[in-house]
């Protein structure tokens, strides 16, 4: 399966369960985000974090968990055509 480091998917240590949380996404970029994710493989959590300011994605990984904050930005005119 494609994704994390070296085009492995990197799994968190025994007895950590990994939790798909699907969220509607509220921007552009995080539809984007997600589905990049999801197509590599890679387990992702949204919002998970306790607190007033959470960090959109939470990517948990073998040694911790990689957080992302996600911003929406503008369109080039024109867009790209091309995928990742």
């Amino acid at each position: 399966m494609p994704g994390g480091i070296n085009g492995k998917l990197k799994l968190p240590p025994a007895g950590v369960k990994l939790v798909y949380v699907p969220a509607a996404p509220q921007t552009r970029a995080e539809a984007v985000f997600e589905d990049y994710l999801t197509r590599h493989g890679i387990a992702w959590e949204y919002e998970a974090l306790p607190g007033l300011k959470k960090p959109d994605y939470v990517i948990p990984y073998a040694s911790g968990k990689c957080v992302v904050e996600v911003k929406q930005i503008e369109d080039p005119d024109p867009r790209p055509t091309h995928g990742f």
